[in-house]
């Protein structure tokens, strides 16, 4: 197995969402955490990412939370809610929740990271030991329970600790916390994620200060040969945007289809974000199965160009066949740079199996198994 020094080897999330215990070793260059839907694989990518921020608490709330509600929350109850719902059911009391995620390095260095929330008694509405009947809120305006004498609606305290310190954050609704360094460096990248034109902007700026555009448009022509160019184009109020140029025409870079944004912005992001971990959901998305064999290659060369352990998420099938036979003719790459991992659910508990690259192919090529 090949390792860089900054790359998880193992790790194991307890009591997070619905995973009661969950180990992966091994882990590599690539990890495909691969199965049906609602049987975790999202919730894998949230524990690393929590882990990887630490004490950077606002980063992972304002990066998780809303991304499940498109960042639109019905009130304050249901902001405490989306905090609850972290912690795994029948875990805990509603008075003390607690998840953590501990990691091991190449070293066999351990790192942990603990979350410990005590909900404030304005959340006793939402608490199943304090109500006996269901009760509607009729008032459910997210900006008239977000204020109150112009002070936000405290949600409780958070605990994060790890074995060396710990350090306790009070929880208001406007979600807003103090800036520090994280543990390591993570991306979370959503299915949606390369739709938000600040985010284009910012890989575009990250590619062109060091210098690496041109060798980044040349990869992009293999799978988007239309392409010639890219750069920004400032508008009259100084505000400026990204176009493409095809054929001799600048076209703005919102124009084009999903496939070559998200293309871009993963690969791009890869660059930008050298030296962390990349988590990806849905790493199959908006590609086209043709598109497939480039963007595996891509993938396993920036993350050894660049420093970058990817954990990212799929359940198509056709993808991980056309990935694994990218590369039947150099196991090395499946053996030592990807990782597969199958989850199921059974009995409301998750099960995980763990191959390299060359072991699940040969279960695909050998057997006709479907890894999930």
């Amino acid at each position: 197995m090949v390792y860089n020094d900054s790359y998880y080897k193992e790790i194991t999330i307890e009591n997070y969402r619905s995973i009661e215990k969950i180990e992966m070793k091994d882990l590599s260059n690539i990890n495909l955490l691969f199965g049906n839907n609602n049987c975790g694989k999202t919730s894998i990518l949230e524990a690393i990412f929590a882990h990887a921020c630490q004490f950077n608490v606002g980063y992972f709330f304002n990066i998780i939370l809303p991304k499940r509600t498109q960042g639109l929350f019905f009130g304050f109850y249901d902001l405490g809610e989306s905090i609850v719902n972290l912690f795994r059911k029948g875990s805990y009391t509603f008075e003390n929740m607690k998840f953590s995620i501990t990691s091991k390095n190449k070293a066999n260095e351990e790192t942990n990271t603990i979350y410990n929330f005590t909900p404030s008694n304005n959340l006793d509405e939402i608490n199943p030991n304090t109500y006996e009947e269901f009760t509607i809120i009729k008032d459910t305006s997210y900006k008239h329970e977000a204020t109150k004498n112009n002070q936000p609606e405290y949600l409780g305290e958070l605990t994060i600790s790890n074995r060396k310190e710990s350090k306790k954050f009070p929880i208001y609704q406007n979600l807003q916390f103090p800036r520090i360094q994280q543990s390591r460096d993570a991306s979370y990248i959503d299915i949606l994620e390369h739709r938000k034109p600040p985010s284009a902007i910012t890989i575009y700026s990250a590619l062109k200060r060091t210098n690496t555009l041109q060798e980044f448009i040349q990869e992009m022509q293999k799978v988007f040969p239309e392409i010639n160019d890219i750069e920004t184009i400032p508008f009259k109020n100084n505000a400026s945007n990204i176009y493409i140029d095809s054929k001799g025409e600048k076209i703005p870079f919102s124009i084009f289809g999903d496939g070559m944004r998200r293309w871009y912005y993963l690969i791009g992001n890869m660059v930008a974000n050298k030296n962390s971990v990349q988590l990806i959901e849905e790493i199959d998305s908006t590609f086209h199965p043709e598109s497939i064999p480039m963007l595996s290659k891509t993938l396993v060369d920036y993350s050894v160009r660049y420093n970058n352990q990817i954990v990212m998420t799929s359940h198509n099938q056709e993808f991980l066949k056309i990935m694994l036979d990218t590369f039947k003719n150099d196991e090395g790459i499946l053996r030592d740079k990807i990782r597969v991992y199958t989850l199921k659910k059974i009995k409301n508990e998750t099960k995980l199996l763990s191959l390299n690259g060359e072991e699940a192919r040969k279960n695909i090529e050998d057997y006709g198994l479907e890894l999930r």
